[in-house]
């Protein structure tokens, strides 16, 4: 991938705000400008520049709006969106730190207030969920014919939000189809503003989804379509294993066992240090934060995410992610998509594929064609193509 500013945590995230520009969330030029000024390394730094940046976006938005110039200001909403999301990201190993509230607050009323200037309908939805609700954005492709379309539900990931997720929206529009994305435990508002970490069994949260959209005379129930991306790929595959109302299931990449990647990360720190072998499990992950910022963010934004309280209590919780048991149980068509760049899920991709009994299909992208890296950030359109491909050769 393209080396942009160091660390290669921070490279990895200015990517992913690069990768909104095909949707209008960004600007490659002011993206590239804060990067040049931000200090290698330094959280407060990346926290102070990003949220500036947001700051100037969101008041241009504001004037473009009071002079009656709604494209710009619907776009100046937009860049801020992604601009306040992007800023907290490394706040997040430390999740009492109210700056993470503040910014995602601000970046969600950002896109509401570019909601106001888009096309096409978008309804902001409360989906009824045990006790409590599970927020979200119906997009309706505008028709003017009675017939029902179909639908693609966005399911998240580990560390996006609902607004992020705009992206998938605009895609199925763009191809007639109806799009809902949504937070669930652990993503987004849902963890941030609620409290409310990640559960394993993922069908609970597809069904109540299903069953909040399934009677809309917009929509063909009989085309139902699940995509999951990032940590997605082992919440929507996870779905699909109870949920049969879901046509068909996009994951990228594939995730077979969500806690297998980690620990051999941390396995691979622990190989550098051989004095902590006997040493208590505990006590070696607390030295080896210590000594490495990387890890350190790695594992305390994952506890926080899983609703544990120490480290040791995320490795056993996160073990409860896996598809062990349960693949065989999954109906739908799969497509499971992998890439060369993949560093995150490592080789999960192909052991999910390879235990499927279901229709399935293996895609791997590569840097080679434009597509390298985790989800693939700066080829979004390519992307689409593919899957958009599938869905409609089913």
């Amino acid at each position: 991938m393209h080396d942009f500013i160091k660390p290669a945590l921070f490279n990895a995230q200015l990517i992913r705000s690069l990768g909104c520009t095909t949707y209008q969330g960004a600007e490659i030029g002011e993206c590239l400008a804060v990067a040049s000024q931000i200090e290698p390394g330094n959280k407060e730094s990346w926290y102070s520049h990003w949220i500036a940046l947001a700051d100037t976006n969101y008041s241009h938005a504001e004037i473009y709006r009071s002079q009656g110039l709604y494209f710009d200001a619907k776009l100046a909403f937009l860049r801020a969106c992604t601009y306040y999301r992007t800023a907290f990201f490394f706040l997040e190993d430390e999740p009492t730190d109210r700056r993470i509230e503040q910014a995602l607050q601000y970046s969600i009323d950002a896109f509401h207030q570019a909601l106001e200037f888009f096309e096409t309908p978008v309804e902001k939805v409360e989906i009824p969920f045990t006790n409590s609700t599970l927020p979200g954005y119906l997009y309706l492709y505008p028709s003017f014919s009675n017939h029902p379309r179909p639908i693609l539900i966005d399911t998240g990931g580990g560390d996006g939000t609902k607004e992020e997720c705009y992206s998938t929206a605009a895609e199925a529009l763009k191809r007639g189809f109806h799009c809902l994305t949504f937070e669930g435990p652990g993503q987004g508002s849902m963890l941030r503003l609620n409290k409310i970490p990640f559960i394993p069994d993922w069908e609970h949260v597809i069904s109540a989804v299903v069953d909040f959209i399934i009677d809309r005379p917009e929509i063909d129930s009989n085309r139902i379509y699940l995509i999951g991306r990032s940590f997605g790929g082992y919440l929507a595959a996870r779905a699909v294993t109870k949920e049969t109302r879901i046509a068909a299931c996009v994951v990228d990449p594939g995730i077979f066992d969500a806690s297998s990647n980690l620990e051999a990360k941390f396995n691979s720190f622990t190989t550098r240090f051989p004095d902590l072998k006997d040493t208590p499990l505990e006590q070696a992950i607390e030295h080896l934060m210590s000594v490495d910022e990387n890890l350190r963010f790695m594992l305390e934004s994952r506890k926080w995410r899983f609703g544990a309280k120490t480290i040791g209590e995320m490795f056993h919780r996160i073990r409860e992610y896996t598809l062990s048991g349960l693949v065989e149980k999954i109906q739908c068509p799969m497509l499971v998509c992998d890439n060369t760049l993949e560093y995150i899920t490592l080789g999960q991709a192909k052991k999910l594929y390879d235990q499927l009994q279901c229709k399935k299909q293996y895609i791997l992208f590569n840097a080679e064609e434009g597509t390298g890296g985790h989800c693939e950030p700066l080829a979004p359109r390519l992307f689409s193509a593919k899957i958009y491909a599938w869905l409609h050769a089913l």
